[in-house]
């Protein structure tokens, strides 16, 4: 069956049923007053701060069906604002969904996109309540989402890193950009070691909600996201705090798979630049940050320090340890 046989209204009505019976499962009645149905959704709001963010998957610019399963693209989509909203210290309450599909598109495929945005928001207790479905030459897939704090004062941002909080890493870094170039690669990939398990680190990446409590408990105000790679990022969190960074190489966490499949320099690029790892960096003074640690798990790791600089400069400590190089990349940029 094709979208063009059912119509946009056809295919609404499906996909409002299997979300109707997603959120009757996640309870969410209690907060949802109006869902899908009407031209926008109403949430009950508790006294707590929002949280909003969005973000776009598009066909050929951040994945291709070549690779990526309709059910893989649906979760990844999810996952994306899932980590925003952690990135900021909250919890995912809801969220509305925009599709741009080809009107050849299957129904099936469809649902299966559905099939992993309502796995994610099972597994997160974020709620679909709404969206809209439009004609486009090309897939893509917009969420925007909507949270809440988890502490009535505290609200983790980029810009309150101050010169000599320590900066600190959740996370292995790498594997999805080690994941990425197998997908992308003209060889077998069956034939490359570990390949199931960076395949895996590129199409199903999990947001870092569960470590939230400790960050915010810990007194941690200073948080993004691992989205356009370590460099790149940490250098916008300094850029917005009027601060640079120092890192060493050698504490960057990457795990044994990675350090086992690729070559030493490989490894340092797929973690200082890939990108999409979807792991939280955090600053704060270095009695917050030594406690935190111990509750983030044995793959979170001190990868440096704040300094006063120019604001967004980030230098990397060789594995020398008295070489040090200035990182002039800023991330993943749709028009550079």
């Amino acid at each position: 069956m094709k979208l063009g046989e059912i119509g946009e209204f056809g295919l609404i009505e499906r996909l409002g049923k299997m979300i109707a019976d997603s959120n009757m499962l996640l309870n969410s009645g209690s907060n949802l007053i109006l869902g899908i149905g009407d031209d926008a959704a109403v949430v009950n709001v508790e006294h707590s701060k929002q949280l909003v963010t969005t973000d776009t998957l598009v066909e050929n610019v951040h994945f291709s069906h070549d690779y990526m399963s309709w059910r893989d693209l649906g979760w990844k989509s999810m996952v994306v604002n899932l980590s925003d909203i952690a990135a900021m210290g909250g919890k995912p309450t809801s969220a509305v969904v925009t599709l741009g599909l080809d009107t050849e598109t299957s129904v099936e495929d469809v649902e299966e996109l559905y099939n992993g945005i309502l796995s994610a928001s099972s597994d997160y207790d974020c709620a679909i309540v709404g969206g809209d479905i439009v004609k486009s030459p090309v897939t893509f897939v917009t969420i925007a989402m909507m949270g809440s704090s988890t502490n009535d004062t505290t609200i983790m941002q980029r810009d309150t890193a101050k010169p000599g909080d320590l900066v600190g890493v959740t996370g292995f870094l790498g594997c999805s950009a080690a994941g990425l170039q197998i997908l992308q690669s003209k060889q077998n990939i069956h034939d490359m070691p570990n390949w199931e398990h960076f395949v895996r680190a590129h199409l199903n990446p999990l947001p870092r909600l569960d470590l939230v409590d400790h960050l915010i408990g810990s007194g941690i105000n200073t948080s993004m996201d691992v989205s356009d790679g370590l460099a790149g990022d940490l250098s916008k969190l300094c850029k917005a705090s009027q601060v640079g960074a120092v890192i060493n190489r050698l504490d960057i966490p990457m795990d044994e798979f990675i350090t086992s499949s690729f070559g030493e320099e490989e490894c340092f690029e797929f973690a200082l630049n890939g990108g999409e790892d979807y792991e939280l960096i955090f600053t704060g003074p270095s009695v917050q940050v030594l406690n935190v640690l111990k509750l983030l798990g044995e793959s979170a790791a001190i990868i440096g320090k704040i300094v006063e600089d120019s604001p967004g400069n980030v230098s990397v400590i060789d594995q020398t340890g008295t070489k040090s190089r200035y990182v002039s990349r800023n991330g993943w940029d749709h028009f550079s």
